[in-house]
């Protein structure tokens, strides 16, 4: 590309709150901009403004005067413009922290889904201002996709791989089928358990009147951990249902927004969903494959029964499919972005029983690179049919990619990573536009998959 291209979009105004999935919270606050530059370098700039900023700032003071200590003085007595004005620094960096973990990431990946730009790797924050009285400015750098002209795919010639004939692998699908099944018969009353994943929106309780017109609110997927160990942000879940509404101050969740400053916001959590791990959800499962018979439920179960050579018929038609698109549409995978894949994919060996026996192959480098590249092509064509195709996710779509999580068996239908959901050995929130990234390249697969063998 010659030169740079700027392209702007900053809309200011009250908006009235609708659905959680459209991420509408802060799309009529803050401001979305970005640059595209040479070697498919982009900055995004995404602006706060200032009355936004300065009731952060008394949000933070407030805080902070709970946490405070003071020989002889009570710290209620502290009048909050002094906090503001002494301790400025600290809030200023607190902000950051809590603001970009908070809504900034997600606020700036819904924006970009919605301008049709792929990314090629996660955006680094190169410079973060925010002070009082003044619009904060986040500039993130990353690297873009460029698009391409996509061709006639739908009529590609496809050669579906065909399964083992088994009668096994039959047996096998009607047993889980049937096992499955039986668990739905006998579940109790849906209340969140262990191993659940659970949507929850979470509000920073405030009585500052700006927050009553922007709330600040964010959206997450929790997964319930089942280790032995209790934990705050587990128990504070479980055993309820949806709708519950409740408050916490739990130090977890505190940290999980903010790792770098002690905070002691109070929060307001409420249960908008669960997907039960005690089930697997057929109807969920019919929806994402695009099915809608019994016979063609057991047909798509015995992909992931039917291996050849240690490959799965559900892996061996991803990547045959994947293969006809990018072959024919010529899709160049970036050598720098590569060799990023590459790390990625020995980090993933590595995790193998067998990664020693592997290392000493003497085709092992070539077969990480040959790898890498693959993936990197496969996500390009498919982000870009995603985008053309104008495929969103709703939360039907999200509950039956999650469904899939639940089985080691089921695991095998996905085409991509699973969802990053530890953190230091503990399960932690997963921000719903991160899921939903997942979650789209997934339903793109499947989309694709659909449309060739469509008779």
């Amino acid at each position: 590309m010659n030169g740079a291209e700027v392209v702007t979009h900053s809309v200011k105004q009250n908006f009235v709150y609708k659905d959680p999935l459209s991420f509408d919270s802060y799309k009529d606050v803050f401001g979305f901009e970005y640059l595209l530059g040479q070697g498919n370098r982009i900055q995004i700039t995404i602006t706060i403004p200032s009355v936004f900023v300065d009731h952060m700032y008394e949000l933070a003071a407030v805080d902070q005067r709970k946490l405070m200590h003071l020989n002889g003085i009570n710290r209620m007595d502290v009048p909050i413009t002094f906090i503001k004005t002494h301790y400025q620094g600290l809030l200023s960096s607190h902000l950051k922290d809590f603001l970009l973990k908070f809504c900034i990431f997600d606020f700036m990946y819904d924006q970009l889904h919605k301008h049709k730009i792929c990314l090629s790797i996660w955006p680094v924050v190169v410079a973060f201002d925010i002070e009082p009285s003044q619009d904060a400015k986040c500039l993130f750098e990353a690297f873009y996709v460029e698009t391409m002209q996509l061709k006639e795919w739908k009529l590609f010639p496809f050669k579906m791989p065909k399964r083992k004939n088994y009668k096994d692998l039959d047996r096998q699908a009607e047993n889980f089928i049937e096992h499955e099944t039986e668990h739905t018969k006998t579940s109790p009353e849906l209340t969140v358990d262990y191993l659940d994943w659970v949507f929850f929106k979470v509000t920073v309780v405030t009585d500052i009147s700006y927050f009553n017109i922007v709330p600040l609110e964010a959206y997450f997927w929790l997964r319930m951990d089942d280790a032995e160990i209790n934990t705050e942000l587990r128990d504070l879940f479980l055993y309820k249902k949806i709708g519950d509404t409740f408050t916490t101050q739990t130090a977890e969740l505190q940290t999980f927004f903010s790792q770098k400053h002690l905070s002691n916001y109070l929060f307001s959590i409420t249960i908008l969903d669960i997907d039960s791990y005690a089930q697997v959800c057929f109807n969920n499962f019919k929806h994402f494959f695009k099915i809608k018979t019994q016979k063609d439920l057991h047909k798509k179960l015995v992909e992931v029964f039917s291996f050849r050579n240690d490959i799965s018929q559900r892996r061996s038609i991803v990547d045959e499919a994947l293969a006809v698109l990018t072959h024919r549409h010529q899709v160049t995978a970036p050598a720098w972005l590569v060799e990023e894949q590459k790390k990625k994919v020995l980090a993933s060996v590595k995790k193998n029983h067998d990664y020693n026996v592997y290392k000493r192959q003497a085709d092992f480098e070539q077969r990480i690179e040959e790898l890498a590249h693959k993936q990197i092509k496969d996500s390009i064509i498919v982000d870009q049919i995603a985008h053309d195709e104008k495929m969103d996710v709703t939360l039907q779509d999200l509950k039956s990619y999650l469904n899939l999580t639940k089985r080691a068996r089921l695991r095998n239908f996905f085409c991509f990573e699973l969802p990053t959901t530890e953190v230091d050995g503990q399960q932690m929130p997963i921000s719903l536009q991160s899921l939903k990234q997942l979650c789209l390249r997934e339903k793109t697969v499947n989309y694709i998959i659909y449309y060739l063998t469509k008779k």
